[in-house]
């Protein structure tokens, strides 16, 4: 299995903050594009978000749909629930990683 983080990607802590006010809003894209277009464009920029920012799970993830998304739709939109799955572990583990 895929580690949810990188632990050695350096995280600021307003960056971080910035990913969980703008997070929900990527998901959401990608849980309500109308066509496989706008799906792999949701899902290719939130992989960039979450590989810049060592969420390796996410970004992992994020690649499967990106790539599932050119091909094939309805094998994408079943990918959807894990991603959505991996960005809610992410953000819990970033939470706790900012308490630390």
């Amino acid at each position: 299995m895929i580690e949810l983080l990188d632990l050695g990607t350096g995280r600021p802590r307003p960056i971080v903050e910035l990913f969980f006010r703008l997070g929900p809003d990527e998901i959401a894209a990608i849980q309500h594009a109308a066509d496989a277009e706008a799906l792999q464009r949701a899902a290719h920029k939130l992989k960039g978000t979450a590989s810049i920012l060592g969420m390796r799970r996410l970004a992992a993830a994020s690649k499967e749909l990106d790539d599932a998304a050119r091909t094939d739709l309805d094998t994408a939109r079943a990918l959807i629930p894990a991603l959505v799955e991996a960005f809610e572990a992410t953000c819990k583990a970033l939470r706790a990683e900012l308490r630390d």
